[in-house]
């Protein structure tokens, strides 16, 4: 189902008149790897975890590049997938930054859940 849903959207992203070259390269994987371990739903949990898969370096834009695909499909998976949540994060210079992860670095400060699977950080 997940595969089918990025096909959509990149067809209607596309429609409307967006270049989604890395998009389109690496959706798809994003997709597969879901699949292959069953996931239905994207979680903020599934998607950092796809993000920062060894194979790219944390002090490259790699992270941040994946993290702005997922995040798309993730908007675009919350209108037909309640469960959806989307991941509220940036990543810059290879540590998590913002709100609502505990990416890069472990961060062991409580979190509070809120509206539409965004996840802020106690300071």
């Amino acid at each position: 189902m997940l595969a089918e849903q990025a096909e959509q959207y990149l067809r209607l992203r596309r429609a409307l008149g967006h270049r989604l070259d890395e998009a389109a390269r690496l959706l798809p994987r994003f997709v597969a790897c879901l699949d292959a371990a069953g996931v239905t739903t994207i979680t903020v949990d599934v998607a950092l975890q796809w993000v920062q898969r060894p194979d790219a370096d944390p002090t490259s834009s790699v992270w941040a590049r994946r993290m702005t695909v997922v995040r798309g499909f993730a908007r675009h998976m919350s209108g037909i997938d309640p469960a959806t949540e989307i991941p509220g994060c940036r990543v810059r210079r290879g540590r998590w930054r913002g709100f609502g992860c505990a990416g890069g670095t472990a961060v062991a400060r409580p979190v509070i859940p809120l509206v539409n699977g965004v996840v802020y950080q106690r300071r």
